[in-house]
């Protein structure tokens, strides 16, 4: 438990034998010790104004407890195996009935329903995805401006966006307010319209809902091509239902949420996925083979995607 210079513990969330510990063992004392220390700037030095921002605190936390283990123990892969956390999240914010990040909160004990995977693991998702966006020092500075600005003061979700966008110079409060304040998340579908890669947004749910169609976010996106042996990468933020971008000229195969670190699911269309599985899926990073094949999946429990077609991607891993 965090508290202002004075972090209590148990001893099995701090003391183990590196000898006989598992992996799994180290790993979550690492994790915890790494969490509860981020607390001090995350929840301590600049505290919520009110419970609505819970997510500041724990969200962040996560957040941080991954960039610092995986820097201090690359070798585990980290961010591999959050994929795995973040997958549980999906899952749930999947569901017609899941809730935003932040919701309206009138007394303490309506809060209780935030301390779930939504405020833990989609909320560091979130983070990790917009500092993919912006980039990782940029999106460190930021966070430092928004920590001197409102030291031992109490602080609320917009104002982590205005540094941030201040520092990045880009509107982060217009991109990430749809993120934490309306439920569910999108699936991008990518497809070859002649010369032209055509990316489409809507809401994935299981169960199709007319009151979700009309949902939009703005969505980093982050695509590799992959054109005769080298490769060229492109970013956008797609704010409209529907964009187009010129393809390159020669390329061979085209991967949409390049890294895997968007938190919204991708289907990639017919000559796309072909594409992938021609060049080789083992040619493609972990974490990005782990999205391909679950946002397949989703999509084909969902009825978007046809079986055959997801069990064609697993055969060839």
């Amino acid at each position: 438990m965090e508290n202002l210079g004075a972090i209590t513990f148990r001893e099995t969330a701090l003391l183990v034998d590196q000898r006989t510990g598992t992996h799994a063992e180290l790993e979550r004392v690492a994790d915890v010790v790494a969490h509860e220390n981020a607390h001090m700037w995350f929840g301590d030095l600049v505290t919520m104004s009110w419970w609505n921002g819970l997510w500041l605190n724990e969200a962040f936390a996560t957040f941080m407890e991954m960039l610092a283990v995986d820097d201090w123990k690359p070798e585990w892969k980290r961010w591999e195996s959050f994929s795995v956390a973040r997958a549980a999240a999906f899952s749930v914010d999947g569901l017609v009935s899941t809730r935003p990040i932040e919701y309206p909160v009138r007394a303490p004990k309506d809060a209780d329903a935030m301390f779930d995977i939504l405020t833990y693991e989609k909320g560091a998702s979130v983070l990790r995805m917009l500092e993919q966006h912006i980039g990782p020092t940029v999106f460190r500075d930021g966070v430092r401006q928004y920590l001197r600005t409102h030291a031992y003061g109490n602080a609320d979700t917009k104002d982590l966006w205005t540094s941030l966008g201040a520092v990045a110079h880009q509107p982060v409060p217009e991109l990430m307010d749809g993120w934490i304040f309306q439920p569910g998340f999108p699936l991008v579908t990518a497809e070859v319209q002649g010369s032209q890669l055509r990316l489409s947004q809507q809401r994935f749910t299981y169960l199709s809902q007319e009151s979700t169609t009309q949902q939009l976010w703005q969505i980093p996106i982050q695509i590799r091509f992959s054109i005769r042996g080298r490769t060229e990468h492109h970013k956008l933020l797609l704010t409209e239902r529907e964009t187009s971008i010129d393809l390159p000229a020669g390329v061979t195969s085209i991967f949409v949420n390049e890294g895997g670190h968007g938190f919204y699911r991708v289907r990639h269309q017919g000559v796309l996925l072909q594409q992938l599985l021609d060049q080789g899926l083992k040619r493609l990073a972990v974490i990005e083979r782990f999205a391909l094949v679950s946002d397949a999946w989703a999509t084909t429990i969902a009825g978007m995607t046809p079986l055959p077609e997801y069990l064609r991607l697993t055969h060839h891993l």
